[in-house]
Protein backbone atom coordinates (compact mmCIF):
# COMPACT_ATOMS: atom_id res chain seq x y z
CA UNK A 1 0.00 0.00 0.00
CA UNK A 2 2.83 1.93 0.40
CA UNK A 3 3.19 2.08 -3.78
CA UNK A 4 0.17 3.67 -4.08
CA UNK A 5 -0.12 6.63 -1.27
CA UNK A 6 3.48 7.23 -2.83
CA UNK A 7 2.14 7.33 -5.98
CA UNK A 8 -0.81 9.43 -5.11
CA UNK A 9 1.14 12.01 -3.52
CA UNK A 10 3.44 12.14 -6.74
CA UNK A 11 0.46 12.27 -9.09
CA UNK A 12 -0.62 15.02 -6.71
CA UNK A 13 2.68 16.88 -6.71
CA UNK A 14 2.46 16.35 -10.54
CA UNK A 15 -0.97 17.67 -11.01
CA UNK A 16 0.12 21.12 -8.73
CA UNK A 17 2.77 21.51 -10.91
CA UNK A 18 0.65 21.30 -13.93
CA UNK A 19 -1.51 23.77 -12.07
CA UNK A 20 1.13 26.22 -11.09
CA UNK A 21 2.26 26.54 -14.91
CA UNK A 22 -1.33 26.89 -15.90
CA UNK A 23 -1.60 29.63 -14.01
CA UNK A 24 1.75 31.43 -14.70
CA UNK A 25 0.13 30.98 -18.66
CA UNK A 26 -2.85 32.09 -17.80
CA UNK A 27 -1.45 34.75 -15.77
CA UNK A 28 0.74 35.96 -18.81
CA UNK A 29 -2.53 36.13 -20.89
CA UNK A 30 -4.14 37.89 -17.51
CA UNK A 31 -1.15 40.26 -17.17
CA UNK A 32 -1.27 41.38 -21.33
CA UNK A 33 -5.13 42.09 -20.85
CA UNK A 34 -5.06 44.25 -17.58
CA UNK A 35 -1.88 46.37 -19.54
CA UNK A 36 -4.48 46.66 -22.27
CA UNK A 37 -7.13 47.54 -20.07
CA UNK A 38 -4.82 50.00 -17.95
CA UNK A 39 -4.03 51.78 -21.21
CA UNK A 40 -7.54 52.35 -22.19
CA UNK A 41 -8.09 53.14 -18.44
CA UNK A 42 -5.11 55.69 -18.57
CA UNK A 43 -6.31 57.11 -21.71
CA UNK A 44 -10.45 57.62 -20.26
CA UNK A 45 -8.17 59.11 -17.33
CA UNK A 46 -6.55 61.74 -19.40
CA UNK A 47 -9.91 62.55 -21.16
CA UNK A 48 -11.60 62.93 -17.89
CA UNK A 49 -8.88 65.38 -17.10
CA UNK A 50 -8.64 67.67 -19.55
CA UNK A 51 -12.85 67.75 -19.53
CA UNK A 52 -12.59 68.31 -16.13
CA UNK A 53 -9.66 71.33 -16.51
CA UNK A 54 -12.10 72.48 -19.40
CA UNK A 55 -14.98 72.77 -17.27
CA UNK A 56 -13.26 73.99 -14.29
CA UNK A 57 -12.03 77.05 -16.96
CA UNK A 58 -15.22 77.30 -17.38
CA UNK A 59 -16.57 77.83 -13.92
CA UNK A 60 -14.50 80.28 -13.47
CA UNK A 61 -15.19 81.80 -16.31
CA UNK A 62 -18.70 81.91 -15.32
CA UNK A 63 -18.09 83.35 -11.69
CA UNK A 64 -16.09 86.12 -13.10
CA UNK A 65 -19.63 86.51 -15.32
CA UNK A 66 -21.70 86.35 -11.86
CA UNK A 67 -19.19 88.54 -9.85
CA UNK A 68 -20.24 91.12 -12.69
CA UNK A 69 -23.74 90.95 -13.06
CA UNK A 70 -23.51 90.77 -9.43
CA UNK A 71 -21.95 94.45 -9.55
CA UNK A 72 -24.24 96.01 -12.55
CA UNK A 73 -27.28 94.71 -10.49
CA UNK A 74 -25.94 96.61 -7.36
CA UNK A 75 -25.00 99.72 -9.24
CA UNK A 76 -28.95 99.50 -11.11
CA UNK A 77 -30.02 99.17 -7.38
CA UNK A 78 -28.51 102.39 -6.34
CA UNK A 79 -29.80 104.03 -9.75
CA UNK A 80 -32.91 102.81 -8.98
CA UNK A 81 -33.16 104.48 -5.27
CA UNK A 82 -31.70 107.22 -6.79
CA UNK A 83 -34.58 107.33 -9.32
CA UNK A 84 -37.01 106.66 -6.38
CA UNK A 85 -35.85 109.65 -4.21
CA UNK A 86 -36.04 111.79 -7.52
CA UNK A 87 -39.63 110.78 -8.22
CA UNK A 88 -40.50 111.37 -4.43
CA UNK A 89 -38.72 115.31 -4.84
CA UNK A 90 -40.43 115.42 -7.97
CA UNK A 91 -44.21 114.80 -6.64
CA UNK A 92 -43.13 116.98 -3.93
CA UNK A 93 -42.56 119.40 -5.78
CA UNK A 94 -45.60 118.82 -7.65
CA UNK A 95 -47.60 119.46 -4.61
CA UNK A 96 -45.26 122.05 -3.44
CA UNK A 97 -46.52 123.53 -7.31
CA UNK A 98 -49.97 123.05 -6.38
CA UNK A 99 -50.38 124.53 -3.11
CA UNK A 100 -48.13 128.15 -4.98
CA UNK A 101 -51.24 128.05 -7.68
CA UNK A 102 -54.02 127.95 -5.28
CA UNK A 103 -52.40 130.17 -2.99
CA UNK A 104 -52.05 132.85 -6.09
CA UNK A 105 -55.26 131.87 -7.45
CA UNK A 106 -56.73 133.33 -3.85
CA UNK A 107 -54.63 135.93 -3.83
CA UNK A 108 -56.18 137.02 -7.51
CA UNK A 109 -59.19 136.66 -6.06
CA UNK A 110 -58.79 138.98 -3.29
CA UNK A 111 -57.13 141.30 -5.45
CA UNK A 112 -59.67 141.33 -7.86
CA UNK A 113 -62.14 141.98 -5.11
CA UNK A 114 -59.91 144.82 -3.79
CA UNK A 115 -60.12 146.44 -7.52
CA UNK A 116 -63.46 146.19 -7.54
CA UNK A 117 -63.90 147.98 -4.16
CA UNK A 118 -61.25 150.58 -5.11
CA UNK A 119 -62.89 151.20 -8.70
CA UNK A 120 -66.51 151.86 -6.09
CA UNK A 121 -64.24 154.41 -3.73
CA UNK A 122 -62.86 156.27 -7.38
CA UNK A 123 -66.00 156.22 -8.80
CA UNK A 124 -67.73 157.42 -5.54
CA UNK A 125 -64.82 160.16 -5.11
CA UNK A 126 -64.98 161.00 -8.96
CA UNK A 127 -69.10 162.00 -8.25
CA UNK A 128 -68.08 163.66 -5.52
CA UNK A 129 -65.22 165.37 -7.01
CA UNK A 130 -67.88 166.75 -9.94
CA UNK A 131 -70.35 167.97 -7.67
CA UNK A 132 -67.94 170.11 -5.54
CA UNK A 133 -66.57 171.30 -9.14
CA UNK A 134 -70.49 172.12 -10.04
CA UNK A 135 -70.68 173.96 -6.61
Amino acid sequence: MDGIEEFERRIELALDRIGVALDAVNSTADVSATRKALAAEKKANAELEDRIKSLDEKIGSLEARIEDLQTSEQDARGELERLREDAASVDHAQELNRSMKSELNRLSSVREADRAELDGILGELKKLLEVKASA
